[in-house]
């Protein structure tokens, strides 16, 4: 209800992420625990669910659905689960297109899963989705950041990956944290060359959401950590500077360099 208040009101379009998996997490209702995903019972309660979900967002625009959130978290390299999860995915994307037939739909999955680590296991999913649908963060495994010079092929790959499929960058995002061998300056190098890399790939990239527009306050950094059971100082940091802004609301250079990349295209 507040959602279908709130953004139409304000002209903004939704993507909505419908997470039976969220990263790491099973998040199905007690009762379908235990059953695979192209259960038919699954499939049934999450199609009510969803028309639910629309219900309650009648004047929205929403412009793509993710069914799961970083699902190669807890898939991981299971591929009868994998296998499984396509099925279910093919079956309520179809329930989904009876009544909005226009609105693409996909699975968020890792950069690096889909490019490396669960490449052949993702494309089972991707094949049945309409649309390619990633969370990019440069890090390497220490959640220190990998320099802003990485991101045209990094993206080059994801495209590649894609084909004809449109891309869209669900989350990404820069630490400025020097726990995370950054810097304010950094993270607005790295806004720089994902927009030099959209533009390469503008017919492919269909949309970028920047995380976060704030800071996290020290209270949701730490029930973060513990949600991902990841108490690192480099894990705390990247969720505490991921932001464009302090939690206080102070720009950093990365805010700036948002404001006039987008500018320089036209956006406001």
């Amino acid at each position: 209800k507040i959602a279908n208040e709130f953004y139409p009101a304000s002209n903004t379009s939704l993507v909505l992420s419908i997470n039976p998996i969220d990263t790491s997490n099973l998040r199905v209702p007690k009762y379908l625990v235990g059953k695979p995903f192209d259960n038919v019972e699954v499939i049934r309660e999450f199609n009510q669910f969803v028309d639910f979900v629309f219900a309650g967002l009648p004047d929205a625009t929403i412009i793509a659905i993710s069914i799961g959130n970083e699902v190669d978290g807890w898939l991981a390299d299971d591929a009868q689960k994998w296998s499984q999860y396509a099925r279910f995915v093919a079956a309520v994307s179809k329930h989904i297109k009876t009544t909005h037939p226009d609105i693409p739909i996909g699975v968020k999955t890792t950069w690096p899963a889909i490019v490396t680590a669960q490449k052949s296991e993702i494309g089972v999913v991707n094949r049945v989705a309409g649309a390619i649908m990633v969370t990019y963060y440069p890090l390497n495994d220490d959640f220190t950041v990998r320099p802003p010079t990485v991101v045209g092929n990094e993206l080059n790959q994801l495209v590649q990956i894609a084909g004809d499929k449109p891309v869209f960058l669900l989350e990404t995002g820069y630490p400025s944290g020097s726990d995370n061998k950054s810097s304010e300056k950094q993270q607005a190098e790295f806004i720089e060359a994902i927009f030099a890399a959209w533009d390469q790939h503008a017919d492919s990239i269909h949309m970028i959401n920047f995380v976060w527009l704030y800071d996290m306050s020290k209270a949701d950094v730490k029930s973060m950590t513990n949600y991902y059971a990841l108490k690192t100082p480099a894990f705390a940091s990247f969720l505490a500077t991921l932001g464009l802004k302090t939690h206080k609301g102070k720009d950093k250079q990365a805010f700036a360099s948002v404001k006039k990349y987008a500018e320089v295209r036209g956006w406001k």
